[in-house]
């Protein structure tokens, strides 16, 4: 990634995908130094608690100052390509074009004096607080309540001494699934309600999409956690149920990577081969009767 030509990229994809490459190569080449520092100290440290404790500070110092030398550089390293770009101070609105999807009723344009298209602010924010606010609280209470029954069911299992320890890690993994299946429920409902309200940038468009994902899946993913850890201060059940998530939402990924598409492929070789067994079996029948 470091080796990516950011200039190159820049004339074929544009500034923004250049601008993303750019900053992934300097933050791979960056985390060399974390890692070089980490593996020594790691490879130096005795086997005994003070010594892994007094490391984890030193290492956490480390970081922290990394972190803010990382940032502080790449605002001199991103301001040089974009002045090499030509987009240094210059507003979204000029070199973003309106995305296609964006609705609006044909104006003239009191800035540039063309004709534009236009969509009142205050439809957005309506449909924002009469729907996109209520469709969000209700995903989020509805997270809540299901956690709080698995952890009920939960309990209830747990009261049963008869039960087999496996039958105990059912409820757990019924989160596990909720958990999953509402993510993907709520990323549609995101991208609807993002749609329904209409953003005339893509930038704008991305950012409202990022804050309702990160609201839900922070709320989705950790609430569970944070619940077990904070509240019921349970370790070992927090251990057991960041081991379930982990684990289903791994095999998750690699069922939707590589096993769906692998499917998918055997299935489109079987269906053209069958089809082409149905037209070879047709000829070979026209040349019979024409025979």
């Amino acid at each position: 990634v470091p080796l990516l030509p950011p200039d190159e990229i820049c004339d074929y994809f544009g500034v923004k995908i250049a601008m993303y490459f750019a900053w992934l190569g300097f933050y791979t080449s960056a985390m060399v130094y974390p890692a070089v520092f980490g593996s020594l100290l790691y490879t130096f440290t005795e086997n005994d608690q003070t010594s892994r404790d007094i490391c984890s500070v030193i290492f956490a110092i480390f970081n922290v100052i990394w972190s803010t030398l990382f940032l502080e550089e790449w605002k001199r390293r991103g301001a040089e390509f974009a002045y090499k770009w030509g987009t240094l101070d210059t507003p979204a609105e000029s070199i973003e074009e309106p995305r296609p999807q964006f609705r609006g009723v044909k104006r003239i344009s009191p800035v540039t004096n063309t004709e534009e298209f236009y969509y009142p602010p205050w439809k957005r924010l309506l449909f924002q607080c009469l729907v996109s606010v209520p469709i969000c609280i209700f995903c989020l209470s509805f997270v809540f309540l299901t956690m709080l029954g698995c952890f009920e069911l939960q309990e209830f299992v747990l009261s049963i001494k008869e039960l087999p320890r496996l039958v105990r890690f059912l409820p757990k993994i019924m989160l596990a699934i909720i958990v999953t299946v509402c993510d993907e429920i709520y990323r549609k409902i995101a991208y609807w309600l993002n749609d329904m309200e209409n953003y005339r940038l893509q930038s704008a468009y991305e950012k409202h999409l990022i804050i309702k994902m990160v609201l839900f899946q922070f709320v989705n993913s950790y609430l569970s956690l944070f619940y077990i850890g904070f509240y019921l201060k349970d370790m070992d059940r927090l251990k057991e149920l960041l081991l379930i998530f982990s684990l289903f939402q791994s095999l998750v990924r690699q069922l939707k990577d590589a096993v769906l598409p692998s499917i998918t492929l055997q299935l489109h070789l079987y269906l053209i081969s069958f089809k082409g067994l149905l037209i070879f079996s047709w000829h070979l029948g026209i040349s019979k009767v024409g025979s």
